[in-house]
């Protein structure tokens, strides 16, 4: 984020795309754009594998938000440790004294997703990649997919636009920022709606 802020500042970008909060913010217009939440993601298998006694009722209390003390020894795949989403769930587990079973680090979402499908691990997901879910539990396969929210308090994910204060932006800079915002907005509006969508599987 530093060094985009830089760029902004050197003129090098009109535009930066941001999860970050950002110090100096009276040099920059920041333009909220989409709070995501985060989800856990788990196939039926390992659901069925680590609450014998309770599946497949449990999917629909989960469905509501799960607690994730409940979840302490499922193994999960977790992002590297200076991922936004690692930092957000390291902060949650501190604030609650939790913890959870890492048992692998690997950078792209989509790989953990992957690898969740084939039973290896649980993970988590931001609301953008609710899609990719829907996607894989369409296409694959393997172990179904289930997206179950995490409350009391749900972890977010704050994204924003960023322009240096006082740029006029071309047509076309103005026009990606609607774009952006358009796209967003679609995901806000399913924010709610898209774990139970994602989940249903009879």
């Amino acid at each position: 984020s530093d060094q985009l802020c830089e760029y902004i500042q050197q003129n090098k970008l009109d535009i930066a795309l941001l999860n970050e909060h950002i110090n100096n913010s009276n040099r920059y217009e920041i333009h909220s754009i989409l709070t995501e939440n985060l989800y856990l993601v788990i196939s039926d298998h390992m659901l069925a594998q680590y609450f014998p006694h309770k599946y497949p009722e449990c999917k629909k209390s989960f469905l509501k938000g799960i607690n994730l003390a409940e979840f302490h020894e499922v193994p999960f795949i977790l992002n590297f440790p200076e991922s936004n989403l690692r930092k957000a769930l390291k902060h949650y587990l501190q604030a609650n004294s939790l913890h959870i079973n890492c048992i692998f680090e690997l950078g792209p979402l989509d790989l953990h997703l992957m690898l969740a499908t084939r039973n290896y691990a649980a993970c988590f997901c931001w609301t953008m990649y609710l899609s990719t879910v829907k996607q894989i539990n369409q296409y694959s396969s393997f172990s179904h997919l289930n997206v179950f929210p995490i409350n009391n308090p749900p972890i977010t994910n704050q994204l924003s636009l960023m322009i240096a204060k006082g740029r006029i932006l071309p047509n076309y800079g103005r026009y990606f920022m609607t774009l952006i915002r358009k796209k967003c907005a679609e995901f806000s509006l399913n924010n709610s709606t898209n774990s139970a969508d994602v989940h249903c599987n009879s």
